[in-house]
């Protein structure tokens, strides 16, 4: 998961969404001279690439059981 928040498709995306309004959370750097998607959707993938690190995934394995992703 965080490769694909590395991946350069991704962070386009990313800024796309976030340029044509599709996204409810926008960060902003007051006074930078850049797009919104641009700013945002590298703090936004910034702070997820740091989430999913501190984070312990598991996967379902059916009828309530899970496994935790090593």
């Amino acid at each position: 998961m965080r490769d694909w928040l590395a991946d350069r498709t991704a962070l386009m995306g990313m800024s796309h969404a976030l340029n044509s309004g599709r996204a409810s959370v926008l960060p902003v750097v007051p006074g930078m001279a850049a797009s919104p998607g641009a700013v945002g959707a590298q703090l936004l993938h910034r702070e997820e690439s740091e989430r999913l690190r501190k984070a312990d995934l598991y996967y379902g394995l059916g009828e309530h059981r899970y496994s935790r992703w090593r």
